[in-house]
């Protein structure tokens, strides 16, 4: 800035702004990044993302919910460790959701034919929840897959 000169009339003029064009496109220009290098490893977690994508759209399931998948894949692992999981136990689960929404979402994927509710043996009022016929057959698909991409 040369002597004399105002403040604003320099932050006016056409060698300010320049100045501060110049360096604001310096600040904001890409940087070339360094690309990484095309690993088998990624290749394969892509392809198989895209195969489970794949999967859960033929079975009308792309439209499900993070939520939902939440609930059902604690709902599925629980069975698969030999163990029940009741309503009640599921919607004491703070990390799911409030009670009110976990009960919703059991009963969508109910609807779903993902679980089903069973009643208790001992207690005909405690429903147990367990996995459907449509989701033992996404996670035997899902399974197969898995298997493919170690072998590879």
């Amino acid at each position: 800035m040369g002597g004399g000169v105002h403040p604003i009339a320099y932050v006016q003029s056409t060698e300010c702004r320049f100045q501060l064009r110049s360096t604001f496109y310096n600040f904001i220009e890409p940087r070339t990044m360094p690309r990484m290098k095309a690993s088998d490893e990624l290749a394969v977690f892509f392809s198989t993302h895209q195969q489970l994508e794949h999967i859960a759209q033929e079975m009308g399931l792309a439209e499900v919910s993070l939520d939902h998948w939440a609930l059902l894949n604690h709902v599925v692992g629980t069975w698969h460790k030999g163990h029940a999981c009741s309503v009640r136990q599921l919607m004491s689960h703070s990390s799911y959701g409030s009670p009110a929404a976990i009960h919703k979402r059991i009963h969508q994927l109910v609807t779903l034919e993902l679980v089903t509710l069973e009643a208790n043996a001992t207690d005909s009022r405690k429903r147990l929840i367990a996995p459907g016929k449509l989701a033992m057959t996404y996670f035997a698909t899902v399974a197969k897959i898995l298997r493919k991409t170690v072998a590879r």
